[in-house]
């Protein structure tokens, strides 16, 4: 139980803490250009890294993170109460559909005194 509080309380912080690590716009501090920068100069090659955007597949695999994170409580907690159901509920008697006769009949009979089967008789086919 305490296992479960503790991830519920990280999940909560780790929500709760999202909007607090992004900065407003207002809060931010106006870069001015310098003076030795001419205005008409081109402007210098910029960070192939810096403008690359995460894949579709980097932004799912993100929100997959999440969920795993945010459904852990309750994966456990369902699978606990589906066992103890399962160990609360009695077991089937199991039977078979239909019990054998008591004493088999076929145990009486003696395999030698049973007559051979009669030849089978060879004879003309019918044309049909």
């Amino acid at each position: 139980m305490i296992r479960i509080s503790l991830v519920v309380l990280l999940a909560v912080l780790l929500m709760a803490s999202g909007p607090l690590c992004q900065a407003e716009e207002g809060k931010l501090i106006p870069v001015k250009p310098s003076f030795n920068d001419s205005p008409t100069a081109p402007p210098a090659p910029q960070d192939p890294y810096a403008q690359a955007a995460p894949t579709p597949r980097e932004q799912m695999y993100v929100f997959w993170i999440l969920g795993k994170v945010l459904s852990y409580p309750i994966d456990t907690a369902e699978s606990y109460l589906s066992s103890w159901w399962q160990r609360r509920q009695a077991a089937p008697v199991v039977q078979p559909a239909s019990a054998p006769a008591a004493p088999n009949p076929f145990d009486t009979i003696d395999s030698r005194q049973i007559p051979p089967a009669a030849p089978v008789a060879a004879g003309p086919k019918d044309a049909r």
